[in-house]
């Protein structure tokens, strides 16, 4: 597995992570509680709180900042906000605020999926990564080549930055983060996914294929890469295989990349079958007994 990619959130883009760093410790909590919202439908937090110590501080993010009820994302238009880049259009905005108590500001980080389109960030300093370059001031979003970061500098106590996206992204969850000097931190928080109406999501979900006695499903992410595989007729006879996840070896060599959607054979011929998951940059395989 590759170093440094956090754990997925919504469809597969976005991360939470908290950095430990040598002068001093960055611990997230939600403005709810210490524990996020779990469970089908639970709603992502709009803020969260991350202390430091060493010397003692916190820094709170806000999604959508303003009094209560602000929407977020804000639907702007190109005539109303100079931002929106969309001739005589309308856009989503997406603000963050950022407040450092005791540590002193130095820079902030928003991730969005790798497929959404990104119009425009208001703030100074932006920098974009490319999918799974992630930034290395974090580090955040490396290896990880369903997310982008956006990164700005600030010398702001309070400080404010806004992303703006085509009217067909969605609210999801993403990671949004900050560094004080050497000290960095991240939490979860909602966020901008991927389009509702991209063309790729009308793709095939799932696929099947026939190994030996069983009939292997397997579901496919937009690109048509695998995400996972389950024995859908484990009653045949002979038919106990277990789909694994595995390094896939070409001629001695591990694979790093591979073509989505395409079956592999495995070293058992037909009693074996591999298709890429670009998740784990690893092959799923089944394997018939």
């Amino acid at each position: 597995m590759p170093k440094n990619i956090p754990v997925a959130l919504g469809s597969g883009l976005v991360l939470s992570v908290v950095a430990l760093l040598p002068l001093g410790e960055a611990a997230a909590t939600g403005d709810a509680g210490v524990s996020l919202p779990t469970g089908a439908g639970a709603a992502p937090l709009r803020s969260c709180t991350i202390a430091t110590t060493y010397p003692a501080g916190s820094v709170q993010i806000k999604a959508g900042p303003g009094p209560a009820g602000t929407p977020f994302p804000l639907t702007v238009t190109s005539s109303t906000d100079l931002n929106c880049p969309i001739a005589a259009g309308t856009c989503l905005r997406w603000d963050y605020q950022w407040i450092y108590t005791g540590v002193p500001p130095s820079a902030t980080f928003v991730t969005l999926d790798s497929d959404l389109n990104l119009l425009n960030v208001l703030g100074t300093s932006v920098r974009v990564s490319a999918p799974g370059g992630g930034d290395l001031l974090g580090p955040i979003g490396i290896n990880a080549e369903e997310v982008r970061v956006v990164r700005t500098i600030t010398n702001q106590w309070t400080y404010q930055a806004s992303l703006f996206t085509a009217t067909n992204a969605q609210v999801g969850k993403v990671t949004a983060g900050f560094r004080s000097g050497l000290k960095a931190g991240f939490c979860e928080i909602q966020g901008a996914e991927k389009p509702t109406a991209d063309a790729l999501l009308s793709s095939p979900k799932t696929v099947t294929t026939t190994v030996g006695a069983c009939t292997v499903q397997w579901t496919l992410s937009p690109d048509g890469c695998t995400t996972n595989a389950q024995i859908v007729s484990p009653s045949a006879p002979g038919c106990a295989a277990t789909p694994t996840p595995r390094d896939l070896v070409i001629n001695g060599q591990v694979a790093a990349t591979a073509t989505c959607g395409t079956e592999i054979g495995g070293p058992f011929g037909s009693t074996e079958v591999c298709r890429w998951n670009s998740l784990l940059r690893k092959a799923t395989c089944v394997t018939v007994p």
